[in-house]
């Protein structure tokens, strides 16, 4: 926490004079003044023998802290933890950047969904103005209401070409099994291929009326 680097002035014994040293702003003594004058008064006076002592002047003077510590600007540091923001360009930092704001923004949500109730907050006029969405939905299901309606009516009017096919080559296995004789199998397969005839022909005749 002691990072500071005020310009103070301390009294040394050995020399009789006082001299500047960089004070970190904290663990100092009595010896640190904020000038070369304040020095001079209050310890030149105390340990020079020859002058008068006065209790003004009377301080005990100890030796000061210099600091050792080096001195790093704010650009220079480097963390790894993804909780501290750098200034660096790097895309890994952009991203657990973008992850953090990600995650802000779930707690935000969480937080007005507990008071509110989940209810959709209301915009107080940023950005566009959102449309009625029940109005769209209604018009959108008589739409399709509609439309369901329509291919339904066109299914109905729709001419049907395709002749029906009846496959007669089950009806000798068909005789055999019963044991009918031969002339009435011949008799029931006249009438068969008369009716069929007659269906072909009533067919033809409506298709070529819708054509018309």
């Amino acid at each position: 926490d002691c990072g500071a680097r005020y310009q103070r002035w301390f009294y040394n014994k050995n020399i009789k004079e006082c001299m500047i040293f960089s004070f970190q702003g904290c663990r100092g003594n009595q010896n640190n003044f904020r000038s070369k004058e304040e020095c001079e008064e209050n310890c030149i006076a105390y340990f020079d023998k020859n002058m008068k002592k006065s209790v003004s002047n009377f301080q005990p003077v100890r030796s000061p802290r210099i600091v050792t510590e080096q001195f790093v600007k704010d650009q220079a540091v480097i963390s790894t933890s993804p909780l501290v923001r750098s200034r660096a360009t790097d895309p890994h930092q952009k991203e657990l950047r973008r992850k953090r704001r990600l995650e802000r923004k779930k707690l935000r949500q969480l937080k007005r969904d507990r008071k509110n109730g989940k209810k959709k907050r209301r915009r107080s006029g940023k950005g566009k103005k959102r449309k009625n969405r029940n109005r769209k939905n209604k018009k959108n299901k008589k739409k399709r209401r509609k439309n369901k309606k329509n291919k339904r009516r066109k299914k109905k009017l729709k001419p049907t070409n395709d002749r029906p096919e009846i496959d007669l080559s089950n009806t000798d296995t068909k005789s055999k099994s019963n044991g009918a004789p031969d002339f009435e199998l011949i008799s029931i397969l006249d009438k068969t291929k008369d009716t069929m005839k007659s269906n072909i022909e009533k067919i033809k005749a409506e298709a070529d009326t819708q054509k018309d």
